[in-house]
């Protein structure tokens, strides 16, 4: 129910943003910023040691950049999608 609220939110926005900042925790990639939020730059910070599967290298790789908040899952993260920057 809370993707259907912020869905609704953010469709309704229709600034203009320098940067949007996704936060993902899990297996969940928000797409939401990717789709629904108007921005030049767009990031995904990943939180948390992940079971990201293979299909989701082309939606990590429509952000700008992907920060993993730590050395052990960067390098995690780097192994698994190795043509994406972290």
């Amino acid at each position: 129910r809370q993707r259907e609220i912020e869905g609704d939110f953010f469709k309704k926005n229709q600034l203009c943003y320098d940067v949007a900042i996704a936060y993902s925790t899990a297996d969940d990639i928000p797409v939401f910023v990717l789709e629904q939020i108007k921005a030049t730059k767009k990031y995904l910070f990943i939180h948390q040691s992940t079971a990201f599967s293979k299909q989701n290298q082309k939606t990590l790789s429509r952000f700008d950049g992907v920060v993993a908040v730590s050395d052990n899952l960067c390098k995690k993260l780097k192994k698994e999608f190795a043509i994406i920057e972290f």
